[in-house]
């Protein structure tokens, strides 16, 4: 069965909250980017390419009924944190702030 049929089905029930990383889950994320993070490059998470297809899929379970859509993410600092933020802001605006989760 389709995952999202399955947590459709499931919010016919009960409410769901279904949790998403960021990184390479609904953002590009590439296997040689581990060095910028570690060295905090400015902005480096700020401007990265949305992956449209999830964000798709995620929007469209944010507006079914007893499903609510957040993000559980990690970053090395706090300036990634609020970057990861602004990027949810500007990408996902469907996500509430309570429903973000971003552990530093």
């Amino acid at each position: 069965m389709n995952v999202m049929i399955e947590i459709k089905e499931a919010a016919k029930t009960k409410p769901v909250l279904c949790l998403f990383d960021m990184d390479g889950t609904c953002v590009e994320y590439g296997s040689g980017e581990k060095a910028q993070i570690m060295a905090n490059k400015k902005d480096f998470f700020k401007f990265k390419r949305p992956l449209k297809s999830i964000l798709k899929k995620m929007k469209i379970l944010s507006k079914t009924k007893n499903i609510r859509v957040g993000i559980l993410s990690n970053c090395y600092f706090e300036e990634q944190r609020q970057d990861k933020i602004f990027w949810l802001k500007n990408n996902a605006p469907f996500i509430c702030q309570n429903d973000i989760h971003i552990v530093v």
